[in-house]
C-alpha cells in the first residue's frame, strides 16, 4: 500500500475576507468560528454573531460579546472543510 503524503489528510482551507466583502457574505459567516485580524494586527477569535453595515459582532471563547467597526478590520480568516 502507498504511503500518503502527510499534507493530504489536513482536511480544511482558509478563506480570507476582507472588510469590503463582508457585507456581501454576511450570510456565510453569521455562526462561524472565525479569526478576526485589526489593522494594527491583533487577532482576535470567536464566533460571528451579526454582520451590519459598520461593523462585526462576535462572541470570544469566554462567552463575551465584542464589536468591532469594519473600519478597525483588515480581514476575517475561516477554515472550511475540504470538498472531498
Amino acid at each position: 500500500m502507498p504511503v500518503r503524503p502527510y499534507f493530504c489528510g489536513m482536511g480544511k482551507r482558509q478563506r480570507r475576507y476582507r472588510a469590503a466583502e463582508l457585507a456581501q457574505q454576511a450570510a456565510a459567516l453569521v455562526g462561524r468560528e472565525a479569526d478576526l485580524v485589526t489593522r494594527q494586527g491583533t487577532a482576535w477569535h470567536g464566533r460571528i454573531t451579526a454582520v451590519g453595515p459598520a461593523s462585526i459582532e462576535w462572541i470570544d471563547l469566554r462567552h463575551h460579546r465584542k464589536t468591532l467597526p469594519l473600519s478597525e478590520l483588515e480581514e476575517v480568516v475561516i477554515d472550511w472543510p475540504h470538498p472531498h
